[in-house]
């Protein structure tokens, strides 16, 4: 939501870069203390805009972090065979800022990478490029053959979702109980959202005229 500061998504394919330095021009302009997050996938790292961005927030040294989520696969060609560079996160040696490559499935490895990039970006010293190691687990679209997938792909059995889990309630970080209770409190509002779509009448025409600038 707007006011919550999620600028939402748009359907073009590296377009989140240019409105994440936006953001954190924005940011310095009202003098707040907010960093700009930009999420995009291993194919919009192969787009120009991601090198623009990178070296336009590094020359105005802006608050904002880049966060590469690598499930390896963009739309439907392995990031092996569209990238010359081994990984997303030693580019940012061109542009001058830290690139930090972490595993995707590990919550907690991504919150210390991301803290720390938080911390360096509040305290004036620019922006961060975070790769998260990651795999995606089902097509790009549903019906996608995924044929560029082989049966032994690294990392296909592995849920950061349910590690996390597993691992808070060995630390003490949450109860059995409790970890059912955000489970089932999750599952329960998405059941509620889809409820809610079908019980709703449909939007009649005038509505293709709001929020239509012209």
């Amino acid at each position: 939501e707007i006011d919550k500061g999620m600028l939402g998504a748009n359907g073009i394919v590296g377009g989140g870069f240019g409105l994440a330095i936006g953001a954190s021009i924005s940011i310095i302009n009202q003098g707040k203390d907010n960093v700009a997050v930009c999420f995009f996938g291993d194919g919009a790292a192969n787009e120009g805009t991601f090198h623009e961005g990178l070296n336009f927030a590094s020359i105005l040294n802006l608050p904002v972090i880049f966060v590469c989520e690598n499930n390896q696969f963009a739309e439907g060609t392995t990031h092996d065979y569209a990238s010359a560079s081994e990984t997303i996160a030693e580019r940012a040696s061109a542009y001058n800022m830290p690139g930090v490559r972490v595993d995707g499935m590990d919550v907690l490895e991504v919150y210390k990478a991301t803290q720390e990039a938080v911390d360096r970006a509040k305290k004036g010293e620019g922006p961060t490029l975070i790769e998260c190691d990651t795999y995606r687990k089902y097509g790009h679209f549903e019906g996608d053959e995924q044929k560029v997938k082989s049966p032994d792909d690294r990392n296909a059995d592995k849920n950061a979702t349910v590690e996390f889990r597993k691992q808070a309630i060995e630390e003490g970080w949450l109860t059995e109980e409790e970890a059912d209770d955000i489970e089932n409190t999750a599952e329960q509002a998405v059941e509620d959202a889809v409820k809610f779509a079908d019980e709703s009448e449909l939007p009649d025409e005038d509505s293709l005229y709001k929020d239509v600038f012209a």
